[in-house]
Order: structure tokens, then sequence, then C-alpha cells
């Protein structure tokens, strides 16, 4: 099998597409941090 150049172009993927968070990417950072913190507070209480 020999590769093209361009190997991604069939399945959509850009590599040079400039990176856009959307509001749902602050959410699960929160919700990580969140939940990470509770996890370290019950850790220690407990």
């Amino acid at each position: 099998m020999t590769w093209s150049i361009d190997h991604t172009g069939a399945v959509g993927f850009d590599p040079t597409r400039p990176f856009r968070a959307k509001k749902s990417d602050a959410v699960f950072i929160a919700a990580g941090l969140i939940l990470t913190f509770a996890l370290v507070i019950w850790a220690l209480a407990g």
C-alpha cells in the first residue's frame, strides 16, 4: 500500500484547521475540575 501526500482528505481531517473552543469545552473542563476538587476533599476528609 502506498500513501499519497494527502492521505487524510478522504476522511475529512484537515490538520490546518484553526482550533475554535466551544462553550461545551469550558463546561467539560469546569466539571472535571469540580469533580477532581470534590474527590480530593473527600479523600482528605475520609
